[in-house]
């Protein structure tokens, strides 16, 4: 988030279940995307009412007729649910709002100018709020007004309540500081069960539970607590430090005896490798818009354009703290990369080839091998 913006969000949920749809409706759009007759003649029979019954320890409730609905855990769940839900996106975008589905999730945000008033911008996510309403009155669609939330992000005048998106806690300021207490409280819990058993482990051992039960929660926000203040991100790299000293290693040992990088440097591989995958082609085309390529144009000669690889990515300039410590100011670094690093052609050898020059300047007792590739050194 760019200073020099607010972003209003309205947050909203589909009432109940999300596998009930309108049989006649998921059907009639079927032939819009493509399938042939015969196709839509099986979905309409695979949509078609049956007969059910619950059966527990060999007693069977009374039978009742399943109509209206998609199957969750099958295969065809999701993509019938995305035809039938996807015309939301039409009323929303009428109001000059870009939607965002995932499941029954819908979110719709649009930026405006800093100095617009919250007031002003309350009253147009009360339009989209009732378009969308309205939408789902004509489409027999109810969305649930407990789990609806008004937002607007801003660094400084900001306004609503921590909502939850893809399962990550974010505050309306971004200072993520929320999300980060909530990974740390949970992820020391898992570190002191571990501990306790140091008495029957050794350091390997101790090390190999550490990754399995507890990096996955202290990486599973990563993309999104990326940008916060550093002094956030270290209450939270600190957990990963205390477990290592007490097994009785410094970071560099954990390192270099047992690939245990720092999530300092595991969360800058880790956006570098995402901003590789955009580049291979192979990520959501949403990151190609975000990030597209740079057609490479004459450069002043300098120290740092001579650096420059033949495949860059348009650099975005920001003006503040987060924009510039985000993934957007995390492009600068990857376009100084080695060129025969950014010439991987797999996602995979390229956080390898990384990892390795870090193992490198941590062997050679480099100050802060940790940081060598954070955008935050700018």
């Amino acid at each position: 988030m760019d200073s020099g913006f607010k972003v209003a969000i309205f947050l909203s949920d589909i009432a109940g279940a999300f596998d009930r749809v309108d049989r006649s409706i998921i059907v009639a759009r079927l032939p819009s995307v493509g399938l042939s007759k015969s196709m839509v003649e099986f979905l309409f029979q695979y949509l078609a009412p049956r007969v059910a019954a619950v059966i527990v320890q060999g007693k069977s409730s009374t039978k009742f007729t399943i109509e209206d609905e998609i199957f969750q855990g099958t295969v065809l769940g999701p993509p019938l649910w995305n035809v039938f839900f996807e015309p939301v996106d039409t009323p929303i975008r009428s109001c000059s709002f870009q939607p965002a589905k995932f499941a029954d999730d819908l979110t719709a945000s649009k930026n405006f100018e800093s100095s617009t008033s919250n007031a002003a911008i309350n009253a147009q996510l009360h339009e989209v709020q009732q378009v969308v309403h309205d939408w789902g009155s004509r489409n027999r669609v109810t969305f649930d007004a407990a789990k609806e939330h008004f937002c607007i992000l801003h660094k400084l005048n900001c306004e609503g309540d921590v909502f939850k998106l893809l399962g990550v806690l974010i505050d309306t300021k971004l200072n993520m500081d929320t999300e980060i207490n909530r990974i740390r409280k949970k992820s020391r819990q898992k570190c002191k069960a571990i501990l306790s058993t140091r008495g029957f482990y050794g350091a390997s051992a101790l090390i190999h539970q550490f990754k399995s039960h507890v990096l996955c929660i202290l990486e599973g926000s990563s993309g999104a607590i990326y940008h916060a203040a550093d002094g956030h991100l270290k209450s939270l790299d600190d957990v990963q430090r205390h477990f290592v000293e007490e097994i009785g290693l410094t970071e560099a040992e954990a390192f270099q005896e047992y690939n245990l990088a720092p999530l300092k440097l595991r969360r800058d591989i880790g956006v570098l490798g995402l901003l590789h995958k955009i580049q291979l082609g192979y990520a959501h085309p949403d990151f190609n818009r975000l990030f597209p390529k740079d057609i490479e144009q004459p450069r002043v000669s300098t120290r740092h354009n001579n650096r420059r690889h033949t495949r860059q990515l348009q650099e975005t300039n920001g003006n503040s703290y987060y924009f510039m410590h985000s993934i957007f100011g995390a492009v600068r670094i990857y376009n100084v990369l080695p060129q025969s690093v950014v010439d991987k052609s797999t996602v995979k050898d390229f956080q390898r080839a990384l990892t390795s020059d870090a193992h490198r300047l941590c062997a050679e007792g480099r100050a802060n091998w940790q940081g060598l590739f954070s955008c935050r050194r700018f």
